[in-house]
């Protein structure tokens, strides 16, 4: 499967634009001890060391990284790669101090974040943060962590609802929750253990005057030679939660992925998953952990893999997976990098009609035998729209399909994606 960016779009006076794109579990993690041997991570560290001092808060904005191809040298901004639908950090090494604080404004494209380091990762007491942050009620979405989906809008003066954002978001409307790694209610899993591709949380649908909660981000940290982790006064870890309100508009945790070497540190958390008192597995998000060496005794919650890792590590989805694209809607073309957020004046397209309109999805490694594509259309107010695509023309390799929508007043937003269903 391959999420295709949002758009959100307008009807008669409307617009495109882009909505895309638990019990603690506690691991003392013990994969083989081999021999020392740095792992292969594409990093020239051109993007230098980053060092926040202890007590420190440091945002990074993502929307300051070159656009280019991933493995470009930076600049200390990182490098937005749209085909990989990420922003690329090649570090030195990464040292996070005691109490210290690492968070993200995120980019216009909302992609998530990947750290590639030549040396170490040493985060010790402080928290890396990608969290999901609740819904408003100022007629806006909620803003989720880098790559993850925004909740349905909230409207302070209104009971009216709105669906949630994202592939694994409810379709349906009012106290429906998001989901990633399994499925809640009417919401579905997507992704996979490996995380590839590299994708966050979906949000939860509005609830009476309240929007609904984004769901947290996604990240990859890979480095050459070791990952440490540990617990100073209670704190230290990587967070990637949906901050949801208590018991009801539920989001869904990120995920995180963890390449090194050698693992280390004791008591770090890896949490992604729903921020509340109550556990809630069905809102989890992924964790992912390989190594060579594993020293490391963390907390982690989020549905989890941790495997050896044998030969170089895979950063990225394979040239043969299957990705699905909306191409065109209406006749007219769509954007290959969809940037759109919330209002009508940054739409993606505007489409002054009211007529049904055709949405073409290109797909390319999609078996047309027991593979469906699916549009989601997640309208201004009330419960989202799905349509399966009819197969038009094409193969294996490369396929069309196609579906119509009438687009209601208003800034919509619309999604493709391609799953197996034998």
């Amino acid at each position: 499967m391959n999420l295709n960016p949002k758009f959100r779009f307008r009807a008669p006076g409307a617009a495109l634009g882009r909505c895309l794109r638990a019990a603690v579990a506690v691991f003392a993690l013990a994969l083989m001890g081999l021999a020392s041997a740095d792992i292969d991570v594409p990093s020239d560290g051109s993007d230098g060391d980053l060092v926040v001092a202890a007590n420190e808060t440091r945002t990074i904005d993502l929307g300051l990284a070159t656009t280019g191809t991933w493995n470009q040298p930076g600049n200390g901004n990182g490098v937005y790669d749209p085909v990989k639908w990420a922003v690329v950090f090649k570090y030195n090494s990464v040292t996070i101090g005691d109490n210290a604080i690492v968070k993200f404004t995120n980019h216009p494209s909302n992609p998530p974040v990947v750290w590639l380091v030549k040396n170490s990762v040493t985060v010790n007491g402080g928290y890396v943060v990608l969290d999901g942050q609740p819904g408003t009620g100022n007629r806006s979405f909620s803003v989720p962590g880098p790559g993850g989906f925004a909740g349905g809008r909230g409207i302070a003066t209104s009971v009216s609802t709105s669906a949630g954002r994202g592939p694994g978001a409810s379709p349906r409307s009012g106290d429906q929750s998001g989901a990633y790694a399994n499925s809640f209610l009417t919401s579905v899993a997507y992704g996979n253990d490996q995380i590839l591709p590299l994708v966050g949380g979906s949000g939860s649908a509005r609830n009476t005057t309240l929007g609904g909660g984004a769901g947290g981000g996604a990240i990859l940290i890979a480095a050459r030679k070791s990952i440490s982790l540990s617990l100073i006064n209670g704190n230290g870890g990587i967070l990637a939660r949906s901050l949801s309100p208590d018991g009801f508009r539920i989001a869904s945790g990120g995920a995180i992925r963890l390449i090194a070497e050698t693992l280390e540190g004791s008591g770090g958390r890896l949490y992604s998953c729903y921020a509340s008192s109550v556990d809630v597995t069905e809102v989890w998000g992924r964790i992912r952990i390989e190594a060579v060496n594993n020293f490391s005794n963390w907390e982690l919650r989020g549905k989890s893999s941790i495997v050896p890792l044998v030969g170089a590590p895979q950063i990225w989805p394979t040239d043969l997976s299957p990705q699905a694209k909306i191409i065109s809607i209406g006749g007219l073309n769509a954007p290959s990098d969809p940037r759109a957020q919330d209002g009508a004046a940054n739409a993606d397209m505007t489409l002054n009609t009211d007529q049904a309109l055709v949405v073409r999805v290109q797909c390319t490694n999609v078996p047309i035998a027991n593979w469906k594509v699916q549009l989601k259309l997640v309208v201004p107010e009330g419960d989202a729209v799905l349509k399966e695509c009819t197969l038009v023309e094409g193969n294996d390799l490369v396929s069309f399909w196609e579906a119509s929508f009438t687009l209601p007043p208003g800034v919509s937003a619309i999604q493709a994606r391609a799953y197996k269903f034998q």
